[in-house]
């Protein structure tokens, strides 16, 4: 087979989906990589990858820019003639259905979530959910079309709100964590005077970084527990928090604010807890990969995190906008040994045996298979 997989960001592709680009490769697929150039493409590239680099912008939303990308992705669907192609992330869904309509090219399209624009009630975010279900509709309907959704909040809006078969709708939660997570040690133990509460995300609203510094103030003064978020800005995303909103909170806090890593695994393994007080998630990988690494999880009752994670067992589930019960459970699993060890050892085993990128990957290339056979029949 010959599979385009296509995203807004290099850095989505490489995070998030090298391990299936590398498992298709292995089986004898070959496999283009479409993304706007960034640091990561050269990355990919490095691996043997072939990378088509768009000069799409994603943070320019005028029609021109949205036009110009739909016209040369036909260009290069045309030019690749691809047996099927995989785009990922909301913001470039309709553009590559589109352009795929025009080529006649089958698609399957990840929904990494549906975005900020489903949980504000603004007018404006309303009118991009009204338009987004009725593109749905019109683009997803046939049987060479495919959407992939990680949760099972957003395969119901979409069977509720659109004429989209259901048929045509698959869940797989997330993108999978890689087998190098899972070479930690399971009989590691942490220094039981010291802890350290993690949370690893983008700056932003939406994934309640100011709740992370506000539980954190409930802790001022207890020195033997430190709190560190692993994560940058992104002044492209409508949701970004300023630096100055950032630093106005900071100084109630005892947060420490490392900045975007590579490689968040040696971070994890020297943590206690991980805590994601996101509103909204397609299926979080931040959470995958901290189980893979024994830490115990507390996160908020919302649509995608809601499902990954087993409330009571390998972490905590509460209400959202909630510093307050953020602290609450922290302190549970900070002040109770027996309660700490055996919520990292099910985090380590729940997480291998449902979340190892190997079995999501799977899952995801049988679906290009059958859809592949399903239309040629």
């Amino acid at each position: 087979m010959k599979i385009v997989l296509f995203a807004n960001t290099d850095w989505y592709l490489y995070n998030f989906r090298l391990p299936l680009i590398k498992s298709l490769i292995s089986q004898g697929n070959q496999v283009v990589v479409i993304a706007p150039e960034g640091y990561y493409s050269k990355k990919i590239e490095n691996e043997g990858i072939k990378v088509v680099c768009l000069r799409f912008k994603r943070t320019q939303t005028n029609i021109f820019n949205e036009l110009g990308l739909v016209l040369e992705l036909v260009r290069i669907f045309f030019k690749i003639k691809p047996d099927l192609i995989h785009v990922f992330t909301l913001r470039v869904v309709f553009h590559a259905a589109v352009a795929a309509l025009l080529t006649r090219s089958k698609l399957i399209a990840s929904i990494t979530g549906l975005g900020s624009s489903f949980i504000s009630k603004k007018p404006l975010s309303l009118l991009i959910r009204f338009i987004s279900m009725i593109l749905f509709s019109i683009l997803f309907s046939s049987k060479n079309r495919k959407i992939i959704t990680q949760n099972k909040d957003d395969c119901k809006i979409i069977l509720k709100y659109t004429i989209v078969p259901k048929s045509n709708i698959a869940i797989i939660r997330g993108s999978g964590v890689d087998r190098k997570f899972f070479k930690a040690k399971l009989c590691q133990e942490l220094n039981p005077t010291s802890y350290k509460i993690l949370m690893v995300s983008r700056i932003l609203k939406d994934k309640g970084v100011i709740d992370f510094v506000k539980s954190s103030s409930y802790f001022v003064g207890q020195k033997n527990v430190s709190f560190f978020h692993v994560g940058g800005f992104d002044y492209g995303n409508p949701e970004s928090l300023t630096k100055e909103l950032l630093d106005k909170f900071k100084k109630y806090s005892n947060v420490t604010f490392i900045g975007h890593r590579d490689n968040v695994q040696n971070i994890m393994l020297e943590s206690t807890v991980l805590v994601l007080p996101s509103l909204r998630e397609g299926f979080p990988k931040t959470i995958m990969e901290a189980m893979s690494c024994k830490l115990p999880v507390i996160t908020y009752d919302s649509t995608g995190c809601r499902d990954s994670i087993l409330h009571g067992k390998n972490g905590f589930i509460i209400p959202k906008s909630r510093p307050d019960l953020i602290a609450k459970y922290l302190k549970i699993i900070l002040r109770n040994t027996e309660i700490r060890k055996r919520m990292s050892k099910s985090a380590y085993f729940y997480s291998k045996n449902n979340y190892r990128a190997d079995l999501i990957d799977k899952l995801t290339i049988n679906l290009y298979k059958k859809m592949i056979a399903d239309v040629k029949s």
